[in-house]
């Protein structure tokens, strides 16, 4: 849907920090760049070796 600005579609929709899809997305996106990071820095060591 097509809104003529933020201010009306927080008005249609509700603010989009409260929408719990997007929390929960937010919080499995972070999950996984812990672990890639995490992954990242033990090949990192490996290769020094």
């Amino acid at each position: 849907m097509v809104y003529d600005g933020a201010e009306e579609q927080e008005a249609v929709v509700g603010a989009l920090s409260a929408n719990s899809f997007i929390v929960q997305k937010d919080a499995e996106r972070k999950d996984v760049r812990q672990s890639v990071n995490r992954i990242l820095k033990r090949l990192s060591a490996e290769a020094v070796r």
